[in-house]
């Protein structure tokens, strides 16, 4: 019997020798060993060799594309299959899962809902895939896609216990696949995947919301690989690079660092899990950041991380609070010196109030005193004008009797002798003009002796007025014409003589009256006008006892 030609799918081998009656063949090519389809293979076969070489490369092309998550690339890469294949169910596959995150999942669900025909590798390939970006609301074309895929029950079975795990953890897991921000954005390599996950829990277990991929990026959105991975970059804080030899040689990781580097605003921070040197990318990346060293004591290097973290995430409010801090410090510091120099002004005000008041003391206790000067001044000129001519002294005060008596003396004395002067028997005018100046020196002597200030010089005035008069009165003239007179005549004498005292007195009482003018009449001392007149009635009457008026 002879065999119709037959290629395989996958690499694109000619197939010499297969069995004719089975469905599956697998490749026995050096390096495939992929099973296919012997209907697909037989009409690959037909194409022309150019062409069918080239299977292999567009295969090798997707596989490359399905790891970068670019879906535009696995859309056309497959369709270039499909051209060759027409029925080749992975290439299918992949075209409408690239049209699942383009435009619409509806064509998506309704195919795994209802597969075409394939091997089972190409099943166990496609379930995982379906697997791994399951939306729960795409269990029912999950399940369809395990009840019509030509696989045993064992494996029916397997992949049932796998959906049905796979959805209990999508729902106790919902929120980590929604799109809000994070507080740090985990890059990694997968083969650094479980240190990852480690730094992911120390972080969480501090409060620190982390994104990573493995975890949150479920691909179930229509949204495209690279626009989540994005997104969750752009609502992050801190940009956590896990640096191994793998990572620094990922594509991804250097993409999702270009991410990081358009956000101006995302913090970078690096853990460095090997000795492995940088490169020039990562050099520059993290230029003047210092990383944490993984290799050390990693619980310190954690604490570390912890508290990198929590730097760099607080850096505004931290550099807020030391803002904040400064400028209460500056306000203390200012509200501090506004009192002192507060302080300072009082106590200046309050010496100046006091020394105005001093000032205003002394102006006053001068003032007081210049009043008082002035009242005392004012008194002693009052004192002075209304001082009595006699003497400072009260006339009632006895310290001046006696020369109030020598003067009350001289003036009976006078006035003896002025009587006896006009005697009307003598007839000489002269001697009546003699008599009364006599008379007048009398009088002016006694109003010398009672006008004079000191008591010394009113006495000595008296004194010497006394004996003059005494020394002209009782002259040998005087005494013989005192002699020749009657009784009748020295009665006649006596009453003329009175009479001149009298009008002495009253001359005298004007005098005072004068000088004690504007004082109260308390004040004024009382003229001795009936003292006067007693004395000289009785020293007449001394004078007739004794002889000298006979």
């Amino acid at each position: 019997m002879e065999l119709i030609p037959l290629r395989c799918t996958k690499c694109g081998a000619d197939i010499g020798y297969y069995d004719p009656e089975a469905a599956v063949v697998r490749c026995d090519a050096l390096g495939c060993g992929a099973s296919f389809v012997v209907d697909q293979g037989r009409a690959f076969a037909k194409l022309d060799a150019m062409k069918a070489a080239a299977i292999a490369n567009r295969r090798a092309t997707l596989s490359l594309y399905l790891k970068k998550k670019d879906f535009a690339q696995v859309s056309g890469v497959t369709s270039a299959i499909l051209e060759l294949v027409p029925e080749d169910f992975l290439a299918q596959f992949y075209l409408h899962l690239a049209g699942k995150y383009q435009s619409d999942a509806r064509e998506y669900r309704t195919f795994i809902a209802s597969p075409g025909k394939a091997t089972e590798e190409e099943y166990e390939e496609a379930f995982g895939v379906i697997l791994s970006c399951l939306e729960p609301v795409e269990m029912d074309n999950a399940r369809g896609f395990i009840g019509r895929a030509s696989v045993p029950a064992e494996t029916r079975d397997r992949w049932e216990k796998r959906l049905n795990a796979k959805y209990q953890y999508l729902m106790s897991h919902a929120g980590d696949f929604e799109n809000y921000p994070r507080d740090v954005f985990i890059s990694y390599c997968s083969s650094s995947q479980s240190l990852t996950e480690k730094l992911l829990r120390a972080l969480e277990k501090d409060g620190v919301s982390c994104w990573a991929a493995y975890r949150n990026l479920d691909n179930t959105t229509n949204l495209s690989y690279w626009d989540r991975i994005g997104y969750a970059i752009g609502h992050c804080k801190v940009f956590l690079l896990v640096t191994t030899q793998d990572a620094m040689l990922s594509k991804d990781v250097q993409r999702e660092m270009d991410l990081a580097e358009a956000q101006r605003g995302v913090k970078r921070l690096e853990w460095k899990a090997d000795d492995t040197p940088h490169t020039t990318k990562f050099k520059w990346f993290f230029d003047g950041v210092s990383w944490i060293d993984g290799q050390a004591d990693e619980e310190k290097a954690l604490e570390n991380l912890r508290a990198r973290v929590y730097d760099l995430m607080n850096a505004e409010k931290i550099e807020e609070e030391k803002r904040k801090k400064l400028e209460e410090q500056k306000r203390l510091e200012e509200q501090k010196r506004l009192e002192e120099q507060k302080r300072l002004e009082e106590q200046k005000r309050l010496e100046e109030q006091k020394r105005l008041e001093e000032q205003k003391r002394l102006e006053e206790q001068k003032r007081l005193e210049e009043q008082e000067r002035l009242e005392e001044q004012k008194k002693r000129k009052e004192a002075k004008k209304s001082r009595p001519v006699v003497s400072v002294k009260p006339e009632n005060d006895g310290s001046n009797a006696p020369s109030q008596l020598a003067a009350w003396t001289l003036l009976a004395l006078t006035g003896v002798t002025m009587l006896c002067y006009l005697n009307p028997g003598m007839g000489y005018p002269p001697k009546v003009v003699s008599g009364g100046a006599k008379v007048l020196m009398g009088v002016c002597a006694y109003l010398l002796c009672t006008m004079s200030r000191r008591a010394a010089a009113r006495r000595l005035l008296t004194a010497l007025g006394a004996l003059v008069l005494m020394g002209v009165s009782f002259s040998s003239r005087a005494r013989s014409f005192i002699s020749s007179e009657s009784p009748a005549c020295i009665r006649v004498n006596l009453i003329l003589g009175a009479g001149m005292l009298l009008l002495a007195t009253i001359a005298y009482a004007a005098v005072r009256a004068v000088r004690h003018r504007g004082r109260n009449k308390a004040e004024t001392p009382p003229p001795p006008m009936l003292g006067v007149m007693l004395l000289s009635v009785a020293a007449a009457y001394f004078m007739h006892k004794q002889g000298l008026l006979k």
